[in-house]
């Protein structure tokens, strides 16, 4: 086939798999899914804010600042509202993907195979959730992804691009959950032992690679030692919230914090172990160099993860969202793997309709986050009624208030006043 014509394959391929990601996040927000957490409206605010006041650590806080600059970013260009910031958000999701997509191109699968992994990974039900959600683990699964495939390339089809790819891939997700440091380990670590492999490696270039890989977490400890006087602060500030919130409750036991997080990655993503298994036994002689990064970065993340939790570091609302990046390169190649040499139209369509169906009864059978108590819908639709008025003040029970001052839009014109007492109709609203 000649070049053009590969291209435009390939251009059709790409586009092809990113309106499919995007008919899933419609589909999911057509089910009512607006939000895993109040921490989603949160965080736009926080953009919010950035557009009015930017700043290089838009939080001041324990997160990380890429996700509020790239919905800063849109929202200066198009408006402060919820909207834009959700489509901003997707918007990454779809770029990560993207990345990810040509990660498994350039390991070799063959389209049908790359396709029916990126398949299975935008299917796990907490892809589907924060791919239509204003959180970065989506967009940081993808990037995580293809930051460790792309480093695991082996010396006859690695290049400087796509070891200078890898690191600023691994740069970009560490700048967006702290779940992707010990995966930028793994990056840093696959680049120089494969790259040291390599005769004639340009060695200026692995170094520049590497370091990529680890800027952003070292980059975010130097800002911290800076700004808050201590490189760990982030850490101490997480810890001190969750004590914050166990106070009062039961003690729980050492052995409960160690198996915490291996039990949410076997409830929550049985697939993750299923796709493990599939790159050990595809090639029982030999695992290949990307197989043999994704199972370690696999293991990397859980041991990080099991530290942090014994520590109290670990996330707070719905913690097993922090397998999604790993979990994400796991499936990916491991479902592509498993499917290399389908090539009739009838396997296809086989494989297709069981994907597709395996994919929706986990969607339902998984506890959708955000509903219940947790539903904003009424504050987002006093903040939208709001959008015309002036300042006002409003006074909170939790952090419910959040979604209506994002979806106000201008966060910084609004006072927040003292929480009223439980059970008090939140957030109450004072106008002048």
């Amino acid at each position: 086939m000649p070049v053009a014509d590969e291209r435009r394959a390939l251009a059709l391929e790409v586009s092809g798999a990113l309106v499919v990601r995007a008919l899933l996040v419609l589909v999911v927000l057509g089910l009512g899914f607006r939000a895993v957490s109040d921490d989603d409206y949160a965080r736009v605010v926080i953009a919010e804010r950035w557009v009015a006041s930017p700043a290089l650590d838009p939080s001041g806080t324990s997160w990380l600042p890429l996700p509020f600059h790239v919905m800063g970013v849109a929202m200066a260009a198009f408006g402060r509202s919820l909207a834009v910031a959700r489509v901003a958000s997707v918007g990454f999701v779809l770029a990560s993907q993207v990345a990810l997509h040509v990660a498994l191109l350039r390991t070799g699968l063959s389209r049908h195979a790359r396709l029916f992994g990126l398949a299975a990974a935008a299917l796990l039900p907490w892809s589907l959730f924060c791919s239509a959600a204003t959180v970065p683990e989506a967009p940081t699964a993808g990037l995580v992804a293809a930051a460790l495939l792309f480093s695991a390339l082996p010396p006859g089809r690695a290049d400087r691009a796509t070891r200078l790819t890898a690191g600023a891939l691994a740069l970009a997700a560490t700048l967006c959950r702290y779940e992707a440091w010990p995966a930028a380990v793994v990056v840093a670590i696959s680049l120089a032992w494969l790259g040291r492999a390599e005769r004639g490696a340009d060695l200026r270039v692995l170094a520049l690679a590497v370091g990529l890989g680890l800027a952003g977490a070292l980059g975010w400890m130097v800002w911290n030692r800076w700004s808050h006087g201590s490189a760990t602060h982030f850490l101490f500030r997480v810890a001190r919230y969750k004590r914050m919130l166990a106070q009062g409750g039961p003690e729980i036991a050492l052995s409960e914090r160690l198996l915490a997080y291996p039990r949410l990655l076997v409830v929550h993503f049985p697939e993750a172990l299923v796709a493990a298994l599939l790159l050990v036994v595809r090639v029982p002689a030999r695992l290949t160099a990307a197989a043999r990064v994704v199972l370690v970065g696999l293991l990397g993340v859980g041991a990080f993860l099991v530290v942090g939790n014994v520590n109290d570091g670990a996330p707070t609302h719905h913690a097993e969202r922090a397998w999604l990046g790993v979990v994400t390169a796991v499936v990916a190649l491991g479902a592509g793997r498993a499917t290399e040499g389908l090539v009739s139209r009838r396997a296809w369509g086989a494989v297709a309709v069981a994907l597709g169906l395996a994919g929706a009864l986990r969607f339902a059978a998984t506890e959708a986050p955000g509903g219940g108590d947790a539903d904003r819908s009424a504050q987002v639709a006093r903040g939208l009624a709001l959008r015309g008025a002036g300042p006002f003040a409003v006074a909170p029970c939790a952090y419910e208030h959040f979604a209506l001052l994002a979806a106000y839009g201008r966060p910084e014109d609004v006072t927040v006043l003292p929480a009223e007492p439980k059970g008090s109709p939140c957030p109450r609203v004072v106008l002048p």
